[in-house]
């Protein structure tokens, strides 16, 4: 019996980003997808998307929607095991924020790892113009992780600790990337022994140190920086005057 179109459509899409992550999203060709989908039309894709730049904008949306499905880190099934809740806010916040990228695996067996090497690449500026269309599919969440924040950490203005954040979630979706399969440990030097747990506990702890780094001072709400090239709502700034 044929599959439905919606199927094939998800077919082709968890196909594109097993590939884009694994070759980098210049090289991989629409009939490579299609034929890595199974799709027995070799215009499946065309047919589907209509252009290469269509199907790398819903492969950043699949993997986006994993991370902000209902339950977050919690996870499936149990399959991703529940952390607990930091004491202090700033952790809480960054575990909230980052534990569905880092349990992306676990939460999408079937293209997770995958999903976590394609938005480490998007990351670096392997994506183009799929990295503006990130950072504008990205921005709501970052100003939402700012506004959280802020409270928290007296003395950084706005623009500052939006650009932390940015950071931050590069360095999250890299670590992520080059971690183990199933375990979570980066290869390499300094990979250590320790367990899953004990390597995201670390990285979170490393992150909410770099948040807060030089706060202090009076609290109330963050004055955004006068004079300051980052506008309100835009999260690299840099990559949109890039593309343009």
């Amino acid at each position: 019996m044929p599959q439905p179109s919606t199927d094939t459509r998800t077919r082709l899409v968890e196909a594109a980003i097993r590939l884009f992550a694994a070759r980098g999203v210049h090289g991989v060709s629409l009939r490579g997808v299609g034929e890595a989908a199974g799709a027995r039309n070799t215009a499946a894709v065309h047919y589907h998307f209509k252009s290469r730049e269509a199907l790398l904008e819903a492969a950043l949306d699949h993997v986006l929607a994993a991370l902000r499905a209902p339950g977050g880190a919690a996870g499936p099934a149990g399959r991703v095991p529940r952390y607990p809740a930091p004491e202090d806010p700033v952790a809480g916040i960054v575990a909230a924020v980052f534990m569905p990228l880092l349990s992306l695996d676990l939460l999408q067996p079937r293209w997770g790892r995958d999903g976590q090497r394609l938005l480490a690449r998007v990351a670096i500026g392997d994506g183009g113009d799929l990295a503006v269309a990130f950072d504008d599919r990205t921005a709501v969440d970052a100003d939402a992780a700012v506004d959280a924040l802020s409270a928290h950490i007296p003395g950084i203005g706005t623009d500052e600790l939006r650009r932390r954040v940015d950071l931050a979630a590069v360095l999250v979706m890299a670590a992520a990337a080059g971690s183990a399969p199933g375990a979570a440990a980066p290869r390499g030097r300094g990979a250590g022994t320790g367990t899953r747990a004990d390597w995201t506990a670390s990285l979170l702890a490393m992150v909410a140190a770099g948040l807060t780094a030089g706060g202090g001072g009076p609290s109330g709400p963050p004055q955004r920086d006068r004079g300051a090239s980052t506008p309100p709502g835009s999260a690299k700034p840099s990559r949109r005057r890039q593309s343009r």
